[in-house]
């Protein structure tokens, strides 16, 4: 089967942030957690750039590690060797700092951020590139190890056991209350600087999407919550306003306009996931 992914996009991931071949796709992830980045008020950027540097060796190296289930899989994943390094905890992050989610300071904040870890990222990659080989023996023309190395996710799961917030989103209600299996995960974000997403403006969620998307080669994986009455020209709005900011993709979600199993309570704010 040839199968050559750069130029033949026929499919995303279900969250949204991978474009990959008809075929499918390997892309091996992996993500930060900014939240654990400051330390008394004061984010450590000599921290994260070590963190960064040890996440993309992490994921190169288990590319060369993983059982594929299909060959073809196999040879996609080493010819182009795409990573997806991002990170979580984005508003717990931003709230230990004293910044709130709907301010001109997170999208400033944002932008550093993002710039460090395309920054150290393509760096480290260029170095494995001198150290283990460049990307398709050099074929390609691409000057590191890897083709794509940064796009950031929900983090659903992943953000639960770390116990910060779920990728660059804002929380959805100050309480929650999910169910996995048989385990049951209760969420407190007790800080009166933790926003809600229905709280933010849909322009300052998009913002923050594109604000990121400047310095991440994959896409991004990102709800814009809508209101319950938001119309038809909002919608559009946001499609097109997303185009415009150079954003990937973009999700919307309008409150209430499906019977998804989340129930909130108006006495105390919590939902139920």
């Amino acid at each position: 089967m040839q199968i050559d992914p750069i130029g033949d996009i026929g499919i995303l991931n279900p969250c949204g942030e991978l474009s990959m071949s008809k075929h499918g796709g390997i892309c091996q992830l992996g993500h930060i957690n900014l939240s654990r980045m400051v330390k008394k008020g004061i984010f450590d950027f000599s921290l994260f750039c070590e963190i960064i540097e040890r996440g993309v060796l992490f994921l190169d190296t288990s590319l060369d590690k993983c059982n594929y289930p299909f060959e073809y899989l196999k040879k996609q994943a080493l010819k182009y060797r795409r990573i997806g390094l991002g990170f979580a905890g984005l508003q717990e992050c931003l709230v230990k700092l004293g910044i709130k989610y709907s301010s001109k300071e997170a999208l400033d904040f944002c932008a550093i951020i993002g710039e460090t870890l395309r920054n150290v990222s393509y760096s480290t990659s260029e170095k494995l590139g001198k150290e283990r080989g460049l990307v398709d023996s050099g074929k390609l023309g691409i000057p590191r190890r890897n083709t794509t190395i940064n796009t950031i996710a929900p983090t659903g799961t992943t953000a639960r056991i770390l116990g910060t917030t779920h990728g660059i989103e804002p929380i959805i209600a100050r309480k929650t209350v999910s169910h996995i299996a048989d385990m049951k995960y209760v969420e407190t974000w007790d800080n009166p600087l933790y926003e809600t997403a229905e709280e933010i403006e849909p322009i300052q969620h998009l913002k923050i999407q594109a604000t990121l998307q400047k310095y991440i080669d994959n896409s991004i994986s990102k709800t814009i919550i809508l209101p319950k009455d938001a119309k038809v020209e909002d919608v559009d709005f946001i499609y097109r306003k997303a185009y415009e900011l150079g954003c990937k993709g973009v999700t919307i979600y309008r409150t209430g306009s499906r019977n998804a199993p989340i129930k909130c309570s108006s006495e105390d704010g919590s939902c139920n996931l």
